[in-house]
């Protein structure tokens, strides 16, 4: 499968149908708001059809970034589903009595993406993070889901195009590509079709934990949806508080939203 590169986000036609299920609209973007449960259904009927299509995990940092990107939010209209990565999501829907309850994040929902390769013989690819860091997470995955196809994998410090060349000839049914939005997006849409796989998504941080090179926060704090709380502790960076200071027109937007639904 080919088509013509450009560095545009704009949205592909062959990806555009959603997938079988109930979507709620928070802040102009469609959500998946089932569990992961009938997410994992839904997707294998996708895998099993064998046509391209893309996903995403939105949480409102990624949101907030869309709305001042207009192809950015154009590509997230496109994808097959995007997921609510963020209890600020949640949250937001709770305000607009809407029917998100669950966080799925693709740090978590990942595994379920492993165990379906590994159930319908799918080979898999992973791109992104340091040199060494995709070849370790490979290895941990190949142990937790022996029955997986081959895993093939490069580091995000090649250039797009080397990246492209060694993905193209590997040639797999699941890509992952984890270079931090909006660079994965981008570089989806430029060269998603491209590769040859069925599903392409963009995970951002994702090998960096599976490879241990980054802890997650305790159990307690992801159920209470403080994970950016321990992220911060974890990295002071301006860079980090920056990001994390950005979250309070995501706030704004709350408090909007909760005084528009008394």
């Amino acid at each position: 499968m080919t088509r013509p590169e450009t560095d545009s986000l704009a949205p592909d036609s062959t990806s555009g149908r959603r997938l079988s299920g109930t979507f709620e609209t928070v802040f102009g973007l469609d959500f998946w708001a089932e569990d992961d449960k009938q997410a994992d259904r839904q997707l294998r009927v996708c895998l099993k059809a064998g046509q391209y299509f893309n996903l995403a995990f939105a949480n409102p940092e990624f949101l907030l970034a869309a709305e001042r990107q207009p192809d950015l939010m154009a590509y997230l209209r496109q994808c097959r589903v995007v997921f609510a990565d963020g209890i600020g999501i949640v949250w937001a829907s709770r305000l607009q009595r809407g029917s998100i309850n669950q966080r799925i994040t693709g740090t978590d929902f990942q595994w379920r993406i492993f165990a379906m390769a590994a159930d319908l013989g799918l080979s898999l690819f992973l791109y992104g993070a340091r040199p060494g860091v995709a070849e370790a997470a490979a290895k941990i995955i190949q142990d937790r889901h022996p029955g997986l196809g081959d895993i093939g994998f490069c580091d995000g410090y090649l250039s797009a195009t080397i990246a492209l060349e060694r993905i193209e000839a590997f040639r797999p049914a699941i890509l992952m590509v984890c270079l931090g939005n909006p660079c994965q997006e981008a570089w989806i849409q430029r060269f998603g079709m491209r590769t040859g796989a069925l599903l392409v998504f963009g995970n951002g941080g994702a090998l960096d934990f599976i490879a241990g090179q980054v802890r997650r926060a305790p159990p307690w704090m992801l159920e209470h949806g403080l994970e950016w709380l321990w992220r911060l502790r974890q990295d002071l960076s301006w860079t980090r508080i920056r990001r994390q200071a950005r979250l309070v027109r995501f706030v704004g937007k709350l408090l909007l939203l909760a005084m528009s639904t008394r």
